[in-house]
């Protein structure tokens, strides 16, 4: 009996911490492997939010950027057709003393106008733009006759006179009513040009219902050419050293050399100035020549001296946060 409660006494309840397996150095390990792919995990998510947003930012900027220099490069064009026509009116809505008020009514004129493009563009999007005339323009001397119930003699009323001398025509244009004309050649309208023994007329008459243009050159050689003005007026037009018959029902091709023969600078003149009505404006290259009998100061009656703007370079300036852009570019005015 005794040796069988000894042996009971032996076996002590095991405690629970007796049942766990002894730790290994590899479960360490993938515990920091699972953390550390978390990490990157978080990382690379961040990331792709970072370069997403860096993309998006950097196409909206450019976006922008193209915007806005779609909006320059169609302002220039702009500025390239409209500046030509705002210069030619500048030159005929008022008569100028000398050529620094021709210049400057066209420098107020560009100034308006930019004002009002940059007023439309800054309604669309946060801009600035400027129109400018860069440098000094080019300024020609006109004379001209805007009285069309006039005839074409100077201002004393002389019928033979001298329009310009050490003159080049640039442009040249005569509105003539036909029903002034005299019907024949020794009383036709004349205008003659003559440098260093040289000299061309054309004479303009009426030949029954149309109107004669004839041209006596160098030597006495003549031609005609014939209109029939359907509404009572003939049109000489001057351009590029070319004379255009204009205002033709017929359809007739009239085109011939102007001063054929003649070299400028030469004298400019009229004959029997008294037998034609209508208006002209003689535009000469530079300011060089002298003007005959005509009005030079206020109250600028016809015929009068003038000048006008025919080429300049012009400055469009456009900028936004996105894009500075400026450029000049050089007009030649076709009719100044």
């Amino acid at each position: 009996m005794v040796s069988d409660h000894s042996a009971s006494d032996d076996r002590l309840p095991r405690r629970a911490s007796d049942d766990r397996l002894p730790r290994r150095a590899g479960d360490d390990r993938g515990q920091l492997i699972l953390v550390g792919a978390v990490v990157l995990a978080i990382a690379i998510v961040g990331l792709v939010v970072i370069l997403n947003t860096v993309l998006y930012t950097q196409n909206v900027t450019n976006r922008a950027a193209l915007d806005a220099t779609d909006d320059a490069a169609e302002i220039e064009r702009a500025v390239d057709g409209e500046v030509p026509p705002l210069v030619e009116r500048t030159n005929r809505n008022a008569t100028y003393g000398n050529e620094s008020a021709a210049a400057d009514a066209v420098n107020r004129t560009l100034a308006r106008y930019g004002a009002l493009v940059g007023t439309a563009v800054t309604n669309r999007r946060p801009a600035s733009v400027g129109v400018a005339v860069a440098g000094n323009p080019s300024v020609a001397l006109v004379v001209a006759d805007a009285n069309s119930s006039r005839n074409f003699t100077d201002r004393a009323g002389d019928p033979e006179w001298t329009v310009a001398d050490g003159a080049s025509v640039q442009r040249y244009r005569l509105r003539v009513d036909a029903d002034s004309l005299p019907s024949t050649d020794a009383d036709a309208f004349r205008v003659t040009v003559a440098a260093g023994g040289d000299d061309w007329t054309m004479r303009v008459h009426r030949n029954g219902s149309s109107v004669d243009v004839d041209r006596v050159g160098t030597g006495g050689a003549e031609s005609t050419c014939t209109a029939s003005p359907d509404d009572g007026t003939v049109e000489l037009d001057v351009d590029d050293g070319s004379v255009d018959v204009e205002g033709d029902s017929a359809g007739v091709d009239c085109t011939f050399a102007f001063a054929a023969g003649v070299d400028p600078p030469y004298e400019l003149g009229y004959a029997n100035a008294t037998n034609a009505t209508g208006t002209y404006r003689l535009v000469l290259d530079g300011t060089g020549a002298t003007a005959g009998d005509v009005a030079t100061a206020a109250p600028w009656e016809s015929p009068y001296r003038s000048y006008a703007v025919d080429a300049l370079a012009v400055t469009v300036t456009y900028a936004t946060p996105e894009l500075r852009y400026r450029t000049t570019t050089n007009h030649t005015i076709h009719d100044p």
